[in-house]
């Protein structure tokens, strides 16, 4: 039996039946995959396009192709093409850093990866999307990211006013590496540029604050603080403070890497 051969009984049973069923697959799929990887409802539509765009393919090709020799390839390839979109499209959902791209950026026409990922991150905001300050005092040791105090209820991307009323003053203990952020995914550079002044406010050596960062898809699948070997307490510290703000909803950890130099820290940042 070739791979459209069922969906050919079925419709010369009941074509509408047929339609409507292919219809129902393409979209409980497209469910349970917004439902297990949490996907936003943009990217879920357009995947739910696709698998509908497979399933009135296959109809199609069972009505009008006659040749059964020629239904038989034409029904594989389409198959074998159903089958390899779906394992790039599990692996962009499952392993990120990973070979291939986010979601998003796969089923994207006609613009490019930060440019959609920028979008989706602004569609998912409130008014202009800002980086909440650290509402504790200089030298605290409370690591408590904002948006899991007590009395508060924060998500990544959420609109956040940053108080202005008692700003603490630049801490002169802080360490004196320079501060290099590299982000990428469903952020908005105006949220990355806030956490950046704010932290430079505090007393942060932040490079490249009022531009925002650098967005590049090598930050994709990492939220840590790369330092030189023997930097580790300022990474940590570093850390614990970008952990306040919750701009990816994930832990930050440190990392040392043989590749920072001794000068520096690296923050790279994403959401995917």
């Amino acid at each position: 039996m070739t791979p459209v051969s069922a969906i050919e009984k079925l419709l010369s049973v009941n074509r509408d039946a047929a339609v409507l069923l292919l219809t129902g697959i393409a979209v409980f799929a497209a469910i349970s995959i917004v439902g297990a990887y949490k996907i936003d409802s943009e990217t879920a539509i357009r995947v739910g396009g696709f698998l509908f765009a497979f399933a009135v393919a296959a109809t199609v090709l069972s009505v009008v192709v006659s040749d059964l020799r020629v239904r038989a390839v034409l029904g594989w390839f389409l198959v074998t093409m159903f089958i390899g979109w779906s394992v790039v499209l599990s692996i962009a959902i499952l392993f990120q850093p990973g070979p291939f791209p986010p979601v998003y950026c796969l089923i994207a026409v006609g613009e490019s990866c930060p440019d959609v990922g920028e979008r989706i991150a602004l569609s998912q905001t409130r008014g202009v999307p800002v980086a909440p300050e650290p509402a504790v005092s200089v030298g605290s040791t409370d690591a408590t990211p904002v948006g899991q105090q007590a009395g508060t209820s924060v998500q990544p991307g959420d609109t956040i006013t940053i108080a202005t009323v008692g700003v603490e003053t630049a801490d002169a203990n802080l360490p004196k590496q320079m501060v290099f952020v590299q982000w990428g995914g469903v952020m908005t550079r105006d949220s990355v540029r806030a956490m950046m002044q704010a932290l430079a406010a505090q007393g942060w050596n932040m490079q490249g604050a009022d531009g925002g960062g650098e967005r590049t898809e090598k930050a994709f699948g990492y939220n840590e603080v790369r330092y030189a070997p023997g930097a580790k307490a300022d990474a940590e510290r570093l850390a614990a403070e970008l952990q306040r703000f919750n701009l990816t909803g994930k832990p930050i950890v440190a990392v040392e890497s043989p590749a920072v130099d001794a000068g520096a820290l690296e923050v790279w940042l994403s959401v995917v």
